[in-house]
């Protein structure tokens, strides 16, 4: 490894789960320019990944200041509020970084999730219904959707959507779990017993 690490190397131990010596590239690259907005916010995603969430949120803060309009920035530090239970900040964050890209699908997620930990039903359910819509092999989104639909008691409509779902994608055992859980819900106790 070179002497004066390169943020792509970092990465690529990042990327490969070796985030002990990731974390050490990354401080050496901080240590020659303090002020490096993606190695912060990079230091920071590795510090989230291990819930470090003060070191997290300290991190990405700081690459904001630097980049405050970066969606990727704004929408890690969202994850790491909302893991803090600091929803309306996970909010405003998830909020602005679609204000700047509309198309961000995981800022789409995560603020589908924040406003379903809010107790914002509704407004989780349409959030995940976008994410799905534009990105139909989103699981996660598509199960969400059907768990919001399923707590504001249209559990018709969550049973149709998860199975369509099974259809699509019959290995993927959570969309099984929740389907079975809504049909048991709607007292369609054989069918709940297939999934």
């Amino acid at each position: 490894m070179s002497p004066d690490p390169t943020l792509d190397e970092a990465v690529g131990l990042h990327q490969s789960s070796r985030l002990d010596e990731a974390e050490t590239l990354y401080g050496r690259i901080l240590e020659g320019n303090p002020g490096n907005p993606d190695a912060l916010h990079l230091l920071g995603v590795l510090h989230l990944q291990r819930g470090a969430l003060d070191d997290a949120k300290s991190l990405i803060t700081r690459a904001l200041e630097i980049n405050p309009d970066h969606p990727f920035y704004l929408c890690n530090l969202g994850i790491a509020m909302l893991e803090s239970g600091a929803i309306d900040d996970a909010i405003a964050r998830f909020t602005k970084a679609l204000s700047i890209d509309p198309s961000y699908l995981d800022a789409r997620y995560n603020l589908g999730n924040a406003k379903m930990a809010q107790g914002d039903m509704a407004g989780a359910a349409e959030e995940f219904s976008r994410v799905a819509n534009m990105e139909p092999a989103h699981l996660p989104a598509a199960n969400n959707h059907a768990l919001c639909l399923a707590e504001m008691g249209r559990l018709t409509e969550a049973a149709k959507l998860l199975d369509d779902i099974v259809t699509r994608v019959p290995q993927d055992l959570q969309t099984r779990t929740n389907l079975g859980k809504i049909l048991q819900q709607l007292q369609r106790a054989d069918e709940a017993l297939v999934h």
